[in-house]
């Protein structure tokens, strides 16, 4: 039955595997062919200018998650490569590591279906992302990913080793990006309502240590970036609600779900239609 469970998540075929390796294999080649475009702005050319002078990796208002980032061009800074090199590597290490989230999901975690969403997830919001390449928030959703390719995998999380590893993915992802608690629990909660053998005290124990963990994270660790993000938007969240039509965003947010998005979000409806799996990935 475990068998059957764990091929459940697969295409009969490896086409659809490998052709999600030619995907990311694309997003690669990209970064490489278009790397001053995304690295010489902002953020990434600051933190550039920081590791350069400082000899060490630049965590930003506790997001721990850039030190797998920026491993390799600190690497390069380290051995005294060119600059251009050394931005190379930053640019190319993006999807990189979404490589590796893919990887892990389809040959490890055996999950063709949530392989396939993250896919989709950095291809399809290429058109707002691919220059913005710092963002924390794209290279969560990919940890999250393989963490719920994780449960699905093991759906009884009934060995001492399985629970550890949920134990440290929660800090993990909550130190990755403010937001991701959003789709974590939207995710946790899907899980729990369509897959009956995800309905038990330890997966519910896994969501409940979430929220300890966003509490002490809240405590203790606060940041003057964040803490004035969320005052903003509880803000505009008293200031306009219930009739949320008069936010001055509204508009443009209309604009490009009619724009450019639109198609985005019919190729998400449609991967949606593969599986429960790839449904999951497509909040």
């Amino acid at each position: 039955m475990q068998r059957h469970m764990e091929a459940s998540y697969q295409f009969p075929s490896p086409w659809p595997r490998r052709l999600g390796h030619v995907a990311m294999a694309a997003l690669l080649v990209l970064s490489l062919w278009l790397y001053q475009e995304r690295s010489l702005l902002l953020d990434i050319a600051y933190q550039t200018f920081l590791m350069i002078t400082e000899g060490k990796p630049q965590v930003m208002v506790n997001r721990f998650g850039v030190v797998l980032i920026q491993a390799l061009p600190l690497a390069g800074i380290k051995l005294g490569l060119p600059l251009k090199v050394v931005l190379l590597l930053y640019s190319a290490s993006f999807p990189l590591l979404f490589w590796a989230f893919y990887t892990l999901i389809v040959r490890v975690l055996r999950n063709d279906y949530l392989g396939w969403a993250l896919v989709f997830l950095y291809t399809l919001i290429v058109y707002d992302a691919f220059y913005w390449a710092p963002s924390e928030q794209q290279q969560a959703l990919g940890l999250l990913l393989v963490v719920f390719a994780f449960a699905l995998r093991y759906p009884a999380l009934d060995r001492p080793w399985m629970m550890g590893i949920m134990a440290v993915a929660m800090p993990a992802l909550a130190y990755y990006h403010p937001l991701v608690f959003i789709p974590f629990f939207f995710l946790w909660a899907y899980g729990a309502l369509t897959l009956p053998e995800l309905r038990h005290w330890r997966y519910g124990a896994v969501a409940g240590w979430m929220v300890l963990v966003l509490i002490l994270k809240s405590v203790f660790s606060g940041n003057w970036y964040d803490d004035n993000k969320y005052d903003t938007f509880f803000k505009n969240l008293i200031e306009f609600f219930p009739t949320t039509c008069n936010c001055p965003a509204t508009p443009n947010s209309w604009y490009t779900a009619c724009n450019t998005g639109i198609f985005f979000r019919s190729c998400y409806l449609w991967s949606a239609g593969i599986s429960p799996g790839a449904a999951a990935g497509g909040y």
